[in-house]
Formats: structure tokens, C-alpha cells, sequence
């Protein structure tokens, strides 16, 4: 087991002191290497999931354990050095650095990390070769198309060998062409890597590809 959430509850508050529920109680498992699509309509509480099993936010009540590790007992530092070294992000909006090339957005998670510019650039060329842009190392985001940035933005996120892949709404921006086969490489990158996928997704391909399936609706699991 990679990821067990327990009674996880989230309330936000407006300045105003009007209180709204994301998450209601909700609980699960994520084994190791599933490709899990998150899916509900607008208001089910699918983006507040996501940042809160990425440690982007906390949950008002209720526990993720990652790897056998609470993330609520982990201070900010703790919880900075977990996302880098076990998290991927791909984002709706891809978020590449406009001002660096295809294969210097791929090499910055590596920097982060403290990886040696020699393997920096020998990890980014390999990724960005399997993930079909061999040819578009030194192109920059605006001279891109949107399946080239978001594939940027794939290779980006698996450089680092994450335990796991959050990915928000990832093929919201592209055609249903590009869309079908982004899914196909995230499927092959899942498989070959034997890296965990998990998706807030509102789109049905990925929900039909996906090998687990978890339904939200009012802050809750309907399935």
C-alpha cells in the first residue's frame, strides 16, 4: 500500500466566517503503480483532494499516510523536501518557465535536488527522447505546441523517479487527438516505470483508461 487516507475532512472558511465543506469523511487506498482517475462534476471537492494527498494543503481533520508515514506529523520543511523527492506535478495550465528551453525545465527539479549537471542533462535528454521530444530539447515553451508543453511538463514531472504522479486536470487544454495520446504515453510511462498515476480528472478518456476509478460527488465517495 502507497497512499491510505483515513476520515479526511475539509472546511474552508471565508473571511466572512461562512463555512463551506470540500470533503466529507472520505477514506480509501492507493496501491503502489495503480493509474487512479479521480472524477465528479465542478464542487466535489476533486482539486481539494489532490492538493491535500500532494501535501500542497492540510486537511481540516482526518490523515494521509504516505509510505507508511503521516503527513500531518511532517513540519514545513519536512513536508517541502517530501514534495520534491516524491511527488510529480502536471498541471491543467502545464507551467513550464518561459524562459527556459524544453530540456532546462526538464533539468530544474534535478537542480533542485542537487543533481550534478552532467546527469542533470543525460536524465532530461532521456526522458524527453521517450516521451517523443528528442528533437525539441532546445525549444522554448512559446515555440512549443500545447501537447509538446504538457509532454514537457510529463517529462518534467517523471525525471525525478517520483513514487507517485498528481495530476490536475491534465488534458483539460488539448484536443481530443492530443488529449488520446498523452493518456497512451502516461499509460506506457505507468507501466514501464511501475510509477503511481493519480488524476483529477474531468475527462471521460482517462476515466475509461483508468485502472481504478474514484467517484466524488459533495464531498464525498460514491464509488
Amino acid at each position: 500500500m502507497l497512499i491510505q487516507v483515513n476520515n479526511l475532512t475539509k472546511t474552508y472558511k471565508t473571511s466572512g466566517g461562512i463555512t463551506t465543506p470540500a470533503l466529507n469523511d472520505v477514506s480509501f487506498t492507493i496501491e503502489r503503480g495503480e493509474f487512479t482517475a479521480i472524477a465528479g462534476p465542478s464542487g466535489s471537492g476533486k482539486s481539494s483532494l489532490l492538493n491535500i494527498l500532494s501535501a500542497l494543503d492540510a486537511p481540516s481533520s482526518g490523515e494521509v499516510i504516505f509510505n507508511e508515514e503521516n503527513l500531518s506529523t511532517l513540519n514545513e520543511k519536512q513536508l517541502s523536501y517530501f514534495r520534491l523527492h516524491t511527488i510529480g506535478f502536471i498541471f491543467q495550465a502545464y507551467n513550464l518557465i518561459n524562459t527556459l528551453t524544453a530540456i532546462e525545465n526538464v533539468e530544474y527539479p534535478l537542480l533542485l535536488q542537487n543533481i550534478s549537471a552532467k546527469q542533470r542533462r543525460l536524465r532530461a535528454i532521456d526522458i524527453l527522447e521517450q516521451v517523443g521530444l528528442g528533437d525539441y530539447l532546445t525549444r522554448f515553451p512559446n515555440q512549443l505546441s500545447g501537447g509538446q508543453q504538457q509532454r514537457v511538463a510529463v517529462a518534467r514531472s517523471i525525471v525525478t523517479k517520483p513514487k507517485v504522479i498528481m495530476a490536475d486536470e491534465p488534458t483539460a487544454n488539448l484536443d481530443s487527438k492530443t488529449s488520446a495520446s498523452l493518456i497512451e504515453l502516461m499509460l506506457k510511462l505507468n507501466e514501464e516505470h511501475t510509477t503511481t498515476f493519480i488524476f483529477s480528472t474531468h475527462d471521460k478518456d482517462i476515466m475509461d483508461r483508468a485502472k481504478r476509478l474514484i467517484l466524488l460527488k459533495d464531498g464525498q465517495i460514491q464509488s
